[in-house]
């Protein structure tokens, strides 16, 4: 299969809310992409709208806990590392939910093609105030997601293709 990028909702399989999915193809292996997936020091790189923060004297994988908060925000979001598979895969979810956000985790996969690597990450969150979050989310949450997903891969697609 050779393509460029795909953006599609799908079906969550822990049950929440809601559930987006991009991938894009890279022409660059998966140990050459990786290192910048799991390196939340390169995150603001890829999401220039939040900052990041991790104890780093502790080796980054299953188990590890970092914070993310949107620029600018005083509260920070807590994440740990779920499942985390050197070149292959990390999953995150939140640890501690906020005002907006009852879950959320991503799945982030790299699968080795053809003409290089498919890059795929999977977002599932449930929000907040019921009936108003599910309005939000048609309205706003899901389209902001979706481009944060979208910008986020063609820039790792950018880096890593240089």
């Amino acid at each position: 299969m050779c393509y460029t990028q795909i953006v599609k909702e799908c079906v969550s399989a822990n049950g929440s809310d809601h559930c987006l999915e991009f991938a894009v193809e890279i022409s660059a292996t998966p140990e050459d992409i990786f290192p910048y997936i799991s390196d939340i020091n390169n995150t603001d790189r890829f999401y220039p709208q939040f900052e990041f923060d991790l104890d780093t004297t502790v080796q980054f994988g299953i188990g590890s806990i970092y914070g993310s908060r949107l620029k600018g925000q005083q509260k920070w979001g807590v994440y740990k590392i779920i499942a985390f598979k050197e070149n292959e895969r990390m999953h995150g979810r939140l640890v501690e939910p906020n005002f907006i956000l009852k879950h959320l985790s991503y799945d982030h996969i790299l699968l080795q093609s053809e003409n290089g690597t498919i890059s795929s990450e999977k977002v599932e969150y449930a929000l907040r105030c019921g009936i108003l979050g599910k309005f939000l989310n048609f309205i706003l949450v899901k389209r902001i997601v979706k481009k944060q997903l979208q910008d986020a891969h063609l820039k790792l697609k950018e880096v890593c293709e240089e």
